[in-house]
């Protein structure tokens, strides 16, 4: 920095991806996310010189120079162990916020509270050390009961259970047309997957999504009544 001006001394290419730094003296250790250790030395012109690489095989969390010597810390979790992990960050706000929505139910049982966001709601019924403020509950189902009530509830149950069923006769009515039946499967995978990720978000109210699924479901009926004609024409 000179007279509030940045000047670039050099460019280290082999140098990428930094996002961790730790330094001592002239001594500087970078991490990198390509899971890599860097040290290098700080010469008297401002310039860097890499002294070694190391691979550590995973991407560090926090690096600490202490003493001549180099501490790092991993997290490296199983995105699967971590939906069973009751100290992680995002589980409690999850259940947090489940915990408010039913309340907010018990509250407003038959009609809801209406299709507003939540978060003026969400302060209200919160705990008060429960930090994070949302607009929405993250899950369909707690959502649904909130804003909707039991009766939109079930007319919502009922909706998705129709959908499903729409694209699994479309499929069997299909399943030997060989594009058609690929298409009507996989509409059916990602409607299931629809649904269940709705457990622990709020899938249904993001428009990018909740578009391909009325695409999707769409775009399956045209398939179907296409194969229908054909088949109607061969017949005739």
């Amino acid at each position: 920095i000179n007279n509030d001006s940045l000047i670039l001394t050099n460019n280290v290419k082999e140098l990428k991806n930094i996002f961790l730094t730790a330094s001592q003296n002239s001594s500087v250790i970078l991490a990198g996310l390509d899971q890599s250790l860097y040290y290098a030395e700080l010469m008297p012109d401002g310039r860097f010189k890499i002294i070694s690489k190391s691979d550590l095989g995973a991407t560090p969390s926090l690096i600490k120079f202490y003493n001549d010597k180099i501490y790092f810390s991993i997290i490296k979790e199983s995105r699967l162990l971590s939906v069973f992990d009751p100290y992680n960050t995002s589980n409690l706000t999850r259940v947090a916020l489940w915990r408010a929505g039913w309340e907010m139910f018990k509250d407003h049982p038959l009609f809801g509270v209406g299709d507003i966001d939540l978060a003026f709601l969400y302060k209200q019924y919160k705990k008060y050390y429960d930090k994070e403020i949302q607009g929405h509950l993250h899950n369909n189902y707690i959502h649904i009961l909130v804003i909707l009530g039991a009766f939109g509830f079930l007319v919502i149950i009922y909706l998705l259970c129709k959908i499903f069923l729409i694209h699994y006769k479309i499929y069997k009515s299909v399943f030997d047309k060989p594009f058609a039946s690929s298409y009507a499967l996989g509409a059916l995978g990602g409607f299931v997957s629809f649904i269940f990720a709705g457990l622990t978000e709020w899938n249904f109210g993001d428009h990018e999504i909740i578009t391909m699924i009325w695409f999707t479901l769409g775009l399956n009926i045209a398939f179907y009544n296409s194969v229908k004609a054909e088949s109607s024409n061969d017949r005739s």
